[in-house]
């Protein structure tokens, strides 16, 4: 807004230009600000989705994978015929259910992938051996079904630290994520307050230049040129004569 301008515009549509200046200032800002945390919203449903949810898949694979050795354990000291022989062969193995949710971690996070197809590695062949060892209990071999359980303990000695360093590393990539997030997020934050403090104290100094400029300096100057008229003083020109706003019409 030039000196032009403030000449020829009403001092209404100076006091309206700046309260929409800084309405334009407020709204842009709110809209800023919104798409904004949508962006942050975002990275964190993402986040939630991929990371804590691999985290979370690991840690549960390592539960059935454990119970399904305890329970491949269970059935080779039972008697074969008995209540609680027949209950225990007719619960379904967890040893497939620890191999989806290790997938769908190595799916969530590819970076991990080498490790956990490591470990499905030694799943799969832990779930051999459980069928071994109800093969072998059905049959009544309890002398080669407790070996296999043996066996299938030492496996599962094997693959636990494997499991834990899995989930180790998936805890700690899952701790780097949520600070690197937040950071972002906290400077995103700041730079937004930032921003729109700024334009609004520019907005603010644009608007005491107008008030200044445009309506108080003229008429300081129309009054003090009253006052010389009304001392007498009339050779002098009228301040303001080329001004279209209200200053100008009393000039």
């Amino acid at each position: 807004m030039g000196p032009f301008m403030l000449k020829n515009l009403k001092i209404r549509t100076k006091i309206i230009s700046v309260v929409a200046l800084l309405g334009v200032i407020a709204i842009g800002g709110l809209v800023y600000v919104v798409e904004e945390f949508r962006g942050a919203d975002a990275a964190y449903s993402a986040f939630i989705d991929h990371e804590a949810l691999a985290a979370m898949q690991a840690s549960r694979a390592s539960a059935s994978a454990t119970a399904a050795v305890l329970q491949a354990t269970v059935v080779s000291d039972l008697t074969p015929g008995t209540p609680d022989f027949d209950a225990a062969i007719a619960a379904p193995s967890k040893m497939p259910q620890a191999r989806e949710r290790l997938q769908q971690a190595a799916d969530l996070v590819p970076n991990r992938k080498p490790a956990i197809d490591e470990i499905i590695a030694g799943i799969d062949e832990m779930d051999a051996l459980s069928k071994k060892v109800v093969d072998q209990a059905k049959a009544g071999d309890r002398t080669n079904a407790r070996a296999t359980a043996a066996e299938l303990n030492a496996k599962l000695s094997v693959v636990t630290p494997k499991l834990i360093a899995n989930n180790d590393a998936l805890m700690v990539q899952l701790n780097d994520c949520g600070d690197a997030l937040s950071a972002t997020v906290n400077s995103r934050i700041l730079y937004c307050f930032v921003l729109i403090g700024l334009a609004v104290l520019a907005a603010i100094g644009i608007s005491i230049w107008i008030a200044q400029a445009g309506i108080a300096a003229p008429m300081a100057r129309f009054r003090q040129r009253m006052t010389r008229l009304a001392e007498g003083e009339t050779a002098s020109a009228v301040d303001g004569m080329d001004r279209k706003d209200e200053v100008g019409e009393m000039a």
